[in-house]
């Protein structure tokens, strides 16, 4: 009766118990390789961490990490255009991207991803 009872018991486990383990497995270990994804990023700030531990993430704008006056913020089409990256900004409005946009953090990794 004993070994019946050992028997349900470990078959429960097997049926119910393993896929669970499994699943918060693969759940960490997902949220290992995002949150390690976002902190290599350039122009990305994770912020806080929700109830559940994933990370809340902030896209930095360019005129905040170039220390850009509020007179040059007016005239960008980056700041009228704060939905979609700088360098795309810029060309929808019809200009050439600058010298330095081919070298900037924000560029390179949008080619980079293109080219893969």
């Amino acid at each position: 009766m004993l070994q019946d009872a050992l028997v349900i018991v470990g078959m429960l486990f097997l049926r119910i118990g393993l896929p669970i383990l499994f699943t918060v497995g693969v759940g960490y270990a997902i949220k290992r390789v995002l949150s390690a994804g976002y902190e290599s990023r350039p122009g990305v700030v994770v912020t806080q961490q929700t109830a559940a531990g994933a990370p809340l993430v902030r896209r930095l704008q360019c005129w905040e990490v170039k220390k850009c006056d509020e007179a040059t913020r007016q005239n960008c089409a980056a700041f009228k255009r704060a939905d979609i990256p700088c360098w795309l900004a810029r060309q929808l409005d019809g200009q050439r991207l600058k010298d330095a946009c081919y070298n900037c953090s924000f560029y390179q990794p949008a080619v980079q991803e293109k080219a893969a």
